[in-house]
């Protein structure tokens, strides 16, 4: 039997001086209730101590930190007991929770009455800074599913094989990846390919671009 890792107290207390701030406030902005947050925090540090392993990499190790705390926050939305607080007027003191200046107050208001499933990729990328990949590991949702990788290049297919790869992807819901989007003989590729796919897909659903994976410069991009 493979005995689990024990979390030392000092590897303890370096999570929580790494993360804690960080998990509180996505907690708070989840909850809308400061002490909800703060013993949603508690009982996600528990889990973190009770499946604690050593991660290397820290994006992954911050991934996984959040994964739990997001998935601790959504175990206390489902309860019947959840108070309605508006945490931005009664605690403002709360580290990282005031409005946003700089005529960013309408933003961030707008930001928090999204539908969950927006409101969190926002959350984790624009407060928690983590990348494209972290965020879908978080929620949950990495791609280790079903997906589809397409080529927009008609080099070597022809385009009316490629709108039918497109609507075939669609229609089975798969998630999809675009790559050769467009070029200079082919501006329009992209625009095309998004409106094969509306035919069938979600009009709201939720879409990103990448430049230069792997390399310097690499920029991901919520749409």
């Amino acid at each position: 039997m493979v005995e689990q890792p024990v979390c030392e107290s000092t590897e303890m207390e370096r999570l929580v001086d790494v993360y804690g701030t960080g998990m509180l406030r996505i907690c708070c902005m989840y909850l809308g209730d400061v002490h909800l947050a703060q013993d949603a925090v508690q009982d996600a540090f528990i889990k973190i101590y009770r499946a604690w392993r050593p991660i290397e990499n820290p994006s992954a190790e911050k991934a996984w930190v959040m994964r739990i705390t997001v998935n601790v926050c959504k175990d206390y939305l489902r309860s019947a007991w959840k108070r309605k607080v508006n945490l931005v007027e009664q605690y403002p003191e709360l580290p990282g929770m005031e409005e946003p200046k700089d005529g960013q107050g309408r933003l961030f208001q707008e930001i928090m009455a999204l539908k969950p499933k927006y409101k969190e990729v926002i959350l984790l990328h624009y407060y928690q800074q983590l990348k494209v990949g972290e965020i879908a590991a978080v929620l949950g949702a990495p791609l280790t599913h079903d997906f589809a990788v397409i080529s927009l290049s008609d080099l070597l297919t022809p385009w009316e094989k490629i709108e039918k790869r497109l609507t075939a992807a669609a229609q089975a819901d798969f998630v999809i990846c675009l790559y050769n989007p467009s070029s200079r003989n082919r501006p329009d590729y992209l625009q095309r390919a998004c409106d094969i796919l509306l035919r069938d897909k979600d009009p709201d659903t939720v879409c990103g671009t990448v430049r230069n994976i792997g390399r310097e410069r690499e920029e991901g991009k919520l749409l």
